[in-house]
Protein backbone atom coordinates (compact mmCIF):
# COMPACT_ATOMS: atom_id res chain seq x y z
CA UNK A 1 0.00 0.00 0.00
CA UNK A 2 1.42 3.39 -1.07
CA UNK A 3 1.12 5.88 1.84
CA UNK A 4 0.49 9.66 1.08
CA UNK A 5 3.69 10.79 2.89
CA UNK A 6 5.99 8.46 0.21
CA UNK A 7 3.71 10.19 -2.96
CA UNK A 8 4.53 14.01 -1.63
CA UNK A 9 8.14 12.83 -1.71
CA UNK A 10 8.36 11.41 -4.90
CA UNK A 11 6.36 14.23 -6.19
CA UNK A 12 8.99 16.56 -4.25
CA UNK A 13 12.01 14.97 -6.36
CA UNK A 14 10.19 16.07 -10.24
CA UNK A 15 8.02 18.50 -10.08
CA UNK A 16 10.20 21.53 -9.92
CA UNK A 17 12.31 20.02 -13.30
CA UNK A 18 11.84 22.84 -15.95
CA UNK A 19 11.10 20.23 -18.89
CA UNK A 20 8.64 18.68 -17.08
CA UNK A 21 6.91 21.50 -16.07
CA UNK A 22 7.11 22.78 -19.89
CA UNK A 23 5.78 19.12 -20.90
CA UNK A 24 2.87 19.35 -18.45
CA UNK A 25 2.14 23.22 -19.27
CA UNK A 26 1.39 21.82 -23.25
CA UNK A 27 -0.28 19.07 -22.43
CA UNK A 28 -2.31 20.47 -20.78
CA UNK A 29 -3.59 19.53 -16.69
CA UNK A 30 -6.68 20.19 -14.61
CA UNK A 31 -6.32 20.97 -10.16
CA UNK A 32 -8.49 18.63 -8.66
CA UNK A 33 -10.07 18.07 -5.12
CA UNK A 34 -10.45 14.82 -3.76
CA UNK A 35 -13.35 14.18 -0.58
CA UNK A 36 -13.67 10.36 0.73
CA UNK A 37 -13.23 7.82 3.69
CA UNK A 38 -10.96 5.98 1.30
CA UNK A 39 -8.07 8.79 -0.30
CA UNK A 40 -5.69 6.07 0.00
CA UNK A 41 -7.22 3.35 -2.04
CA UNK A 42 -7.77 5.89 -4.29
CA UNK A 43 -4.37 6.76 -4.64
CA UNK A 44 -3.49 2.99 -4.51
CA UNK A 45 -5.96 2.92 -7.45
CA UNK A 46 -4.49 5.30 -9.80
CA UNK A 47 -0.96 3.77 -9.25
CA UNK A 48 -1.68 0.38 -10.21
CA UNK A 49 -3.74 1.85 -13.20
CA UNK A 50 -0.79 4.00 -14.20
CA UNK A 51 -2.41 7.06 -13.40
CA UNK A 52 0.22 9.74 -12.52
CA UNK A 53 -1.04 12.28 -9.87
CA UNK A 54 1.26 15.10 -8.67
CA UNK A 55 1.76 17.83 -6.22
CA UNK A 56 -0.34 15.79 -3.96
CA UNK A 57 -1.59 17.71 -0.53
CA UNK A 58 -3.70 17.03 2.46
CA UNK A 59 -5.67 19.71 3.02
CA UNK A 60 -8.15 18.35 5.57
CA UNK A 61 -8.38 14.59 6.82
CA UNK A 62 -10.80 13.61 4.04
CA UNK A 63 -9.80 16.09 1.37
CA UNK A 64 -6.79 16.30 -0.63
CA UNK A 65 -5.90 18.64 -3.82
CA UNK A 66 -3.63 16.92 -6.81
CA UNK A 67 -2.85 17.73 -10.19
CA UNK A 68 -3.35 15.10 -13.16
CA UNK A 69 -3.20 15.22 -16.81
CA UNK A 70 -6.27 14.98 -18.50
CA UNK A 71 -5.63 11.71 -20.36
CA UNK A 72 -5.19 10.76 -16.43
CA UNK A 73 -8.50 12.69 -15.00
CA UNK A 74 -10.94 11.01 -18.19
CA UNK A 75 -9.28 7.65 -16.37
CA UNK A 76 -10.70 8.54 -13.08
CA UNK A 77 -14.13 7.85 -14.01
CA UNK A 78 -13.76 3.45 -12.81
CA UNK A 79 -11.86 4.19 -10.03
CA UNK A 80 -14.41 6.83 -8.45
CA UNK A 81 -16.98 4.37 -8.83
CA UNK A 82 -14.97 1.85 -6.97
CA UNK A 83 -13.73 3.91 -3.83
CA UNK A 84 -16.74 6.63 -3.52
CA UNK A 85 -14.67 9.53 -3.55
CA UNK A 86 -15.87 12.90 -5.16
CA UNK A 87 -14.20 14.97 -7.44
CA UNK A 88 -14.17 18.41 -8.47
CA UNK A 89 -11.58 20.06 -11.23
CA UNK A 90 -10.55 23.54 -9.11
CA UNK A 91 -8.16 24.50 -12.36
CA UNK A 92 -7.45 24.46 -15.52
CA UNK A 93 -4.13 24.66 -16.60
CA UNK A 94 -1.97 24.81 -19.75
CA UNK A 95 -1.99 25.34 -23.49
CA UNK A 96 -4.75 23.39 -24.32
CA UNK A 97 -7.42 25.87 -22.49
CA UNK A 98 -5.87 28.99 -23.31
CA UNK A 99 -6.08 28.40 -26.87
CA UNK A 100 -9.75 27.43 -26.07
CA UNK A 101 -10.17 30.53 -24.40
CA UNK A 102 -8.80 32.50 -27.11
CA UNK A 103 -11.25 31.06 -30.04
CA UNK A 104 -13.76 31.67 -27.76
CA UNK A 105 -13.05 34.88 -27.46
CA UNK A 106 -12.27 35.91 -31.42
CA UNK A 107 -15.27 38.50 -31.25
CA UNK A 108 -13.49 39.72 -28.07
CA UNK A 109 -10.36 40.25 -29.79
CA UNK A 110 -11.25 41.57 -32.41
CA UNK A 111 -12.68 43.79 -30.99
CA UNK A 112 -9.77 44.71 -28.00
CA UNK A 113 -7.59 45.23 -31.15
CA UNK A 114 -9.88 47.73 -33.47
CA UNK A 115 -10.23 49.63 -29.92
CA UNK A 116 -6.24 49.75 -29.43
CA UNK A 117 -5.71 50.95 -33.28
CA UNK A 118 -8.60 53.88 -33.53
CA UNK A 119 -6.95 54.81 -29.93
CA UNK A 120 -3.38 55.09 -31.43
CA UNK A 121 -5.17 56.74 -34.58
CA UNK A 122 -6.55 58.91 -32.82
CA UNK A 123 -3.70 60.15 -31.02
CA UNK A 124 -1.48 61.15 -34.16
CA UNK A 125 -3.97 64.03 -35.16
CA UNK A 126 -4.28 67.50 -33.88
CA UNK A 127 -7.51 67.61 -32.01
CA UNK A 128 -7.33 71.62 -30.27
CA UNK A 129 -5.44 74.50 -30.96
CA UNK A 130 -4.64 77.12 -28.13
CA UNK A 131 -3.58 80.06 -28.36
CA UNK A 132 -1.83 82.20 -25.57
CA UNK A 133 -0.24 85.59 -25.57
CA UNK A 134 -2.09 87.35 -27.79
CA UNK A 135 -3.43 91.12 -27.36
CA UNK A 136 -3.64 93.09 -30.94
CA UNK A 137 -3.32 90.42 -32.98
CA UNK A 138 -6.71 88.46 -33.16
CA UNK A 139 -6.89 84.88 -32.71
CA UNK A 140 -8.62 83.75 -35.56
CA UNK A 141 -5.60 85.63 -37.96
CA UNK A 142 -3.65 83.10 -36.37
CA UNK A 143 -5.24 80.37 -36.77
CA UNK A 144 -5.72 81.13 -40.25
CA UNK A 145 -1.69 81.86 -40.74
CA UNK A 146 -1.70 78.65 -39.34
CA UNK A 147 -4.10 76.33 -41.37
CA UNK A 148 -2.12 77.61 -44.09
CA UNK A 149 0.99 76.30 -43.32
CA UNK A 150 -0.91 72.90 -42.25
CA UNK A 151 -1.71 73.29 -38.63
CA UNK A 152 -5.28 72.81 -37.97
CA UNK A 153 -8.09 70.08 -36.13
CA UNK A 154 -7.73 67.12 -38.14
CA UNK A 155 -3.96 67.64 -39.09
CA UNK A 156 -1.22 64.44 -38.77
CA UNK A 157 0.74 65.52 -36.14
CA UNK A 158 3.80 63.41 -37.62
CA UNK A 159 4.00 65.30 -40.93
CA UNK A 160 4.26 68.58 -39.22
CA UNK A 161 7.67 70.51 -39.12
CA UNK A 162 7.07 72.57 -35.98
CA UNK A 163 10.21 74.29 -36.52
CA UNK A 164 9.16 75.43 -40.31
CA UNK A 165 5.72 76.91 -39.44
CA UNK A 166 7.35 79.13 -36.82
CA UNK A 167 9.60 80.37 -38.87
CA UNK A 168 6.70 81.16 -41.79
CA UNK A 169 4.48 82.76 -39.00
CA UNK A 170 7.25 85.07 -37.96
CA UNK A 171 7.48 85.97 -41.64
CA UNK A 172 3.82 86.16 -42.56
CA UNK A 173 2.54 88.14 -39.28
CA UNK A 174 4.86 91.39 -39.10
CA UNK A 175 3.54 91.91 -35.30
CA UNK A 176 4.98 89.22 -33.73
CA UNK A 177 8.03 89.01 -31.98
CA UNK A 178 8.28 85.57 -31.06
CA UNK A 179 6.28 82.22 -31.50
CA UNK A 180 6.81 78.83 -29.70
CA UNK A 181 4.19 76.06 -30.72
CA UNK A 182 4.24 73.28 -28.30
CA UNK A 183 2.53 69.47 -28.73
CA UNK A 184 0.94 67.60 -26.41
CA UNK A 185 -0.45 64.68 -27.38
CA UNK A 186 -3.64 66.16 -29.69
CA UNK A 187 -3.48 69.55 -28.12
CA UNK A 188 -1.05 72.24 -30.13
CA UNK A 189 -0.19 74.83 -27.95
CA UNK A 190 0.46 78.24 -29.38
CA UNK A 191 2.30 81.01 -27.29
CA UNK A 192 2.98 84.20 -29.42
CA UNK A 193 4.75 87.52 -28.11
CA UNK A 194 3.75 90.66 -29.75
CA UNK A 195 5.88 93.55 -31.11
CA UNK A 196 5.75 96.25 -28.80
CA UNK A 197 4.69 99.58 -30.80
CA UNK A 198 6.37 102.69 -30.34
CA UNK A 199 4.81 105.90 -29.33
CA UNK A 200 3.00 108.06 -31.61
CA UNK A 201 5.13 110.73 -32.23
CA UNK A 202 3.77 113.95 -31.69
CA UNK A 203 4.94 117.13 -34.28
CA UNK A 204 6.28 119.70 -31.92
CA UNK A 205 4.12 122.72 -34.15
CA UNK A 206 1.09 121.49 -32.71
CA UNK A 207 -0.39 122.50 -28.87
CA UNK A 208 -0.80 119.58 -26.61
CA UNK A 209 -1.21 119.26 -22.64
CA UNK A 210 0.85 117.57 -19.94
CA UNK A 211 -1.51 115.10 -18.15
CA UNK A 212 -0.16 113.39 -14.69
CA UNK A 213 -0.73 109.87 -15.01
CA UNK A 214 -0.97 109.84 -10.90
CA UNK A 215 -1.34 112.27 -8.09
CA UNK A 216 2.15 113.28 -6.62
CA UNK A 217 3.69 117.13 -5.86
CA UNK A 218 5.14 118.86 -8.36
CA UNK A 219 9.11 119.63 -7.44
CA UNK A 220 10.55 120.93 -10.55
CA UNK A 221 9.38 122.81 -13.56
CA UNK A 222 10.50 124.37 -16.34
CA UNK A 223 8.50 125.60 -19.56
CA UNK A 224 10.34 126.31 -22.63
CA UNK A 225 6.68 127.22 -24.53
CA UNK A 226 3.43 127.58 -23.57
CA UNK A 227 1.26 128.37 -20.15
CA UNK A 228 2.38 126.99 -17.00
CA UNK A 229 -0.99 126.22 -15.28
CA UNK A 230 0.91 124.63 -11.78
CA UNK A 231 4.00 125.66 -9.58
CA UNK A 232 6.51 123.82 -7.80
CA UNK A 233 4.75 122.50 -4.75
CA UNK A 234 1.29 122.20 -6.07
CA UNK A 235 -0.15 118.74 -5.41
CA UNK A 236 -1.77 117.04 -9.18
CA UNK A 237 -4.16 114.52 -9.36
CA UNK A 238 -4.15 111.98 -11.76
CA UNK A 239 -5.64 113.53 -14.76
Amino acid sequence: MATLKALNLRNEGGKNLPIIRLWNFLRGYVIITIEGFALERFINYAIAQGIYLWDIIRIEPMLLEAKISLKGYKALRAIVKKTGCRIKIKARVGYPFFMHKIKQRKTFAAGLFVALFLIFTSASFIWSIEIKGNTEIPEQKIKECLYELGLFQGAFKYDLNIPEIENRMMMQLEDLAWIGIELKGTKAIVEVAEKVKPPKSIPTDIPCDIVATKKGIITKLIAKNGDALVKEGDIVKEG
